[in-house]
């Protein structure tokens, strides 16, 4: 199916998900405003809640939107939060050419937004990711205690649950990749490349295994992303390039904002022993639980398995100081 903006086709898109999923249709509950960030629109997903107790902005994987982890931002909304998910610059239906980003762009768009909503809002601020989107979330967390300590002021990210994070400029992030054994050698060559090339395209299919991500009731993830008319299946050289070598705003040894750490047991991208290693490094008020037999997309298809977990640790991030 042709890639498409279209609302009416993303409305089928959503009824046909939750028809396979036996659950009802969920796209009418969220409220659908647009916000211009960067130079870019930036579409979101709202679902209010009457007198929250704080404000969970979400973000999903790459080349995903908001929408389809409907599931998981209704569950936080039950709990008592404000919920707005946002489709990053070339996801979804943000503007911006079809997969032509960086991470450095959207930690930077992310971060414009955790200061809007928090000026809006007045809330305890949370940021949630999965995958690529729990990247951006943990970067954009760096990036506001650096310049928050810059300024003499405290962060105004109350805390993250991240479905997934990672040191990109690490040198063990190629474990990340489809092919982590010859990454070290690929990864100067897209270095290379993406002087030359930025804007080329480049399937992700090359540096992630999708077919093998099981999703439940549609199949896997590479079969979703070829059916789902919201969906892009492919990147440029300047995002795997960034995919590649951006550094953290702060070493992961010094982060403080507090963190939970959602990993499945199954996941064929981010291992459970990469995520470990990099959760021994942090030295903020931390948690990580694995979540036994359950593969990647978790976060889409097992919600009553983990978002009990995260009520609590919610909970207990309000009462902090």
């Amino acid at each position: 199916m042709k890639w498409s903006r279209n609302a009416s086709q993303i409305s089928s898109t959503i009824e046909d998900i939750c028809r396979r999923r036996g659950i009802d249709n969920y796209y009418g509950r969220f409220a659908y405003p647009r916000i211009s960030i960067n130079g870019q629109e930036i579409q979101l997903s709202v679902l209010d809640t009457p007198n929250p107790k704080g404000l969970i902005l979400f973000l999903p994987g790459t080349n995903a939107y908001a929408l389809l982890y409907g599931e998981y931002l209704l569950a936080l909304a039950s709990f008592g939060y404000k919920v707005v998910g946002c489709d990053p610059r070339c996801h979804g239906q943000s503007s911006g050419a079809n997969g032509a980003y960086t991470i450095p762009e959207l930690v930077e768009d992310v971060y414009a937004l955790v200061h809007y909503f928090y000026r809006q809002e007045k809330l305890p601020l949370f940021l949630s990711g999965s995958s690529q989107g729990g990247i951006v979330s943990f970067y954009c967390a760096a990036k506001e205690e650096k310049v928050a300590r810059e300024e003499r002021r405290p962060s105004v990210i109350k805390g993250l649950v991240c479905h997934n994070i990672a040191d990109l400029a690490a040198a063990d992030a190629v474990e990340l990749t489809r092919w982590p054994k010859f990454s070290t050698f690929i990864k100067k060559g897209v270095l290379a490349l993406a002087r030359w090339l930025p804007e080329f395209p480049v399937s992700m299919a090359l540096y992630l295994n999708l077919k093998i991500e099981p999703v439940r009731h549609m199949g896997n993830a590479w079969s979703i992303l070829q059916r789902d008319p919201l969906l892009v299946d492919m990147v440029r050289m300047k995002t795997l390039a960034s995919l590649c070598n951006t550094p953290l705003a702060l070493p992961v040894e010094a982060l403080q904002t507090p963190l939970f750490l959602i990993q499945a047991e199954r996941d064929t991208i981010f291992k459970v022993a990469y995520s470990k290693r990099l959760f021994d490094r942090l030295s903020c008020p931390k948690k990580m639980v694995v979540y036994a037999g359950l593969p990647h997309y978790m976060i889409v298809d097992e919600v009553p398995a983990f978002i009990g977990d995260v009520s609590a640790w919610l909970a207990l991030q309000l009462n902090r100081p």
